[in-house]
């Protein structure tokens, strides 16, 4: 770790070597392996490769202004300039454009918005290890968010292999509308000669009958299975209930191991790990309590009553940032990467909205949305379009039904989709208060 130095000349250069530190691994956040050698990484506890791509994501978050700052404010250019910069990729003249400022005083933005994203997490890091925070020159120390290593954790605990599964099956999703009693059926069928092995009984008990729940068979089976072989394997474990119960948009499966114990399996378990991580992916959440009566497992998932929105973007990391946003709001999400894939998904999924990125490539947003209005049956779905560039009016006069500007804020998303949401009364017992905490803006 970096320490703070009384020498000025020292301390000087100790500020730009992390700001050098900084800006590398900024414009690699999509490279993994050369995250986790990255020399930023041991400034702030050495986190895994993933969990040192969303700090950094969640840092340059953290520096979103509140609604009441002026949007001309110099707060909101550094949060713009790195949102634009490193998430959304743009090259510099872009950025200075976007901003409506020239090369020359972009390149002063990009040093002070560093410098302000360096001191958030200087001060994160040296707090967690009982240090004193303490600032680089020129900018203002932050107090760290209360979840922010909550967060960091939670993505540390999946492991690489499986991101990189995730985002295949994301890159090809394949969403469908799937009954809950069958599949848990068919997940019992297959576990029970695990549970046999450790005289554990899987009863299916009769429940409230949830509208199909809108998921990936292969993702909700695997997710059902570990859930099972998880509780199967806690100590005094001897019967395992399972139910279902409904809510609006909202499916809850409840598993109840009678008699069973946490004791130290509470959160290390590579089984419960991977199931928290694949119902996120499915925009669900996973609880585990002990209780009374025994351990008590609870997946809630969305069903097919969620307002579906298909986003057709080529960057694989924004589907995760707009779930985020929209967490327990009744939207399941789903991304094409690009437009042969986006046109597919709106003929066979007909989603209620669609969010499309203007600028791709092969076949640009442009190409994609005439080829929606021209084909009958893809050509109602509302399209809101999406870009870094100030493109609202022409993206309106070509029968678009809102436009969204890049960098997008929850509070700018929430409003674009408002128009498109079923009805859906969010139950604030249904989700992880918090993850909920964590995705508020």
């Amino acid at each position: 770790m970096i320490e703070a130095t009384s020498d000025a000349h020292g301390h000087r250069g100790d500020s730009e070597a992390v700001l050098r530190q900084l800006h590398d691994a900024l414009t690699h956040l999509r490279d993994l392996p050369i995250l986790g050698t990255h020399p930023l990484g041991s400034l702030i506890g050495q986190p895994t490769p993933l969990a040192l791509r969303q700090i950094l994501l969640d840092a340059i978050e953290a520096l979103r202004p509140p609604s009441h700052v002026a949007a001309s404010a110099p707060r909101w250019r550094h949060y713009r300039y790195l949102r634009l910069r490193y998430v959304e990729g743009a090259p510099l003249p872009q950025v200075g454009a976007a901003l409506g400022i020239g090369e020359r005083q972009a390149r002063r933005e990009h040093r002070a918005a560093l410098q302000e994203l360096a001191a958030i997490l200087l001060d994160r890091s040296w707090q967690s290890v009982g240090k004193p925070a303490t600032a680089l020159p020129g900018a203002a120390p932050r107090s760290p968010s209360e979840t922010f290593w909550d967060e960091a954790l939670s993505v540390a605990s999946g492991s690489a292999d499986l991101d990189a599964e995730l985002k295949q099956i994301e890159a090809e999703p394949s969403l469908e509308p799937i009954e809950l009693r069958p599949a848990l059926a068919d997940a019992s069928r297959l576990i029970a000669q695990r549970a046999a092995a450790h005289a554990v009984d899987v009863q299916l008990l009769p429940g409230d009958a949830p509208s199909a729940v809108l998921a990936t068979r292969s993702i909700l089976r695997q997710i059902l299975l570990n859930v099972l072989s998880y509780l199967i394997d806690l100590p005094s474990a001897r019967r395992i209930q399972v139910t279902t119960l409904a809510a609006d948009a909202n499916a809850e499966i409840r598993f109840v191991a009678e008699g069973a114990e946490l004791g130290d399996r509470a959160t290390s378990s590579p089984a419960l790990v991977a199931a928290k991580r694949l119902a996120q992916n499915e925009q669900g959440s996973l609880l585990v309590e002990q209780t009374p009566e025994g351990v008590i497992a609870r997946l809630f998932l969305l069903t097919n009553q969620a307002t579906l929105v298909l986003v057709v973007d080529d960057n694989p990391d924004l589907i995760r940032l707009f779930r985020r946003y929209l967490h327990g709001e009744g939207f399941r999400l789903l991304q094409a990467r690009n437009a042969i894939r986006a046109q597919q998904l709106a003929r066979t999924l007909r989603p209620d909205v669609i969010v499309l990125d203007l600028m791709m490539p092969v076949q640009d947003g442009w190409d994609f949305f005439q080829a929606m209005r021209n084909e009958p049956a893809t050509a109602e779905i509302p399209v809101v379009a999406c870009s870094v560039l100030p493109e609202r009016e022409l993206a309106l006069s070509l029968q678009a039904s809102d436009f969204l500007a890049k960098p997008v804020t929850p509070e700018t998303l929430r409003n674009a989709l408002a128009p498109y949401r079923r009805t859906f009364r969010p139950d604030p017992d249904l989700f992880d208060p918090a993850a909920a905490r964590r995705d508020s803006p």
